[in-house]
Order: C-alpha cells, then sequence, then structure tokens
C-alpha cells in the first residue's frame, strides 16, 4: 500500500474553494484503479491548514494518478497555499489494526 498526504497551509480567503475543489474529486477518486482511499481532513488546531491523504493499492496505480489529468486539480489547490506544501510518499508494507491494540491492552 501507498499513502500520500498532502499538508497544505491555505488563507481564510481561499479556504472555501479548496475544500470545494477536492470535495469535487472524492466521487470519481472512490472509483479510479488502485485507490483505496481519498479523503480532506482540516486541523482542528489550525484553521488554515488541511490535509489530504491518499491510498493507493501499488506506486503504479499511484503514478497513473499523478499523470492523470484530475491530478492537475491538486496541483491547482497546491498553488492556493500561503506556504510551500508538505507532501509525503510512504510504502506500507505490513499494517495491523484494532486487533493489535486488543492483543496489548489485554497482555
Amino acid at each position: 500500500m501507498i499513502i500520500m498526504a498532502l499538508r497544505l497551509t491555505v488563507p481564510p480567503e481561499k479556504t472555501a474553494d479548496a475544500i470545494m475543489t477536492v470535495n469535487s474529486m472524492i466521487g470519481q477518486m472512490s472509483v479510479e484503479p488502485g485507490c483505496k482511499h481519498f479523503r480532506l481532513y482540516s486541523d482542528t488546531n489550525n484553521d488554515d491548514a488541511l490535509m489530504l491523504v491518499e491510498e493507493w493499492e501499488s506506486l503504479e496505480a499511484l503514478k497513473q494518478h499523478i499523470q492523470s489529468h484530475d491530478f492537475r486539480k491538486i496541483l491547482e489547490v497546491m498553488e492556493l497555499a500561503s506556504r510551500a506544501p508538505e507532501i509525503s510518499i510512504n510504502t506500507v508494507s505490513y499494517s495491523e489494526g484494532f486487533e493489535l491494540i486488543e492483543e496489548l491492552r489485554s497482555s
């Protein structure tokens, strides 16, 4: 699994545009091949901060997404940022869920 996280600081007067643009993509991204998760979050400690998190089945699926016309919309949102966007792309080879918490709490 590949996780791409994009953190943006957007001026208050541009926040609604950024949110509207990303929200307009959610439906189409949910059916894009290889996309497992595509969500936009706001930072409760900083009204100007937004976080876009995407999960992809493979690096190839993410590459296809980045090369797509749809990714231009994300680039446009990045241009609204008042500071340089922070982006990380992580490869996850192993994942645990609530079962691990239950196991560790019962020990």
